[in-house]
């Protein structure tokens, strides 16, 4: 289980994508994730919803939600359903998209 403070950060990187070896740094609020430019993590890829996931953190844990999107959102190559919780290195897919969790 990962526990953040709210001065830690914790990141998401693009192993796989448009965006290959990109870190995206995450801070302890709301980050949406899709392809719309006004998303927190922009991700310019067709396969991508508009705004296909949400990542929050709950007593100093990192969590992950599909937000309805076409494709669904993995974690680990299992469908994402409800909120789940992040650990380290998972390996999140949006779309063709894959990110690896690093607290």
């Amino acid at each position: 289980m990962v526990r953040l403070e709210s001065t830690t950060v914790a990141s998401l990187q693009v192993v796989k994508g448009h965006h290959a070896g990109i870190v995206f740094p995450l801070y302890d609020r709301q980050i949406l994730i899709g392809r719309l430019r006004s998303s927190d993590l922009p991700l310019e890829d067709g396969s991508v919803s508009r705004l296909h996931a949400r990542l929050f953190s709950r007593d100093g844990c990192v969590f992950i939600e599909d937000l309805g999107s076409r494709w669904g959102t993995l974690v680990n190559g299992t469908p994402v359903s409800g909120h789940q919780r992040l650990d380290p290195d998972d390996l999140i897919q949006v779309g063709s998209v894959v990110l690896r969790f690093q607290p």
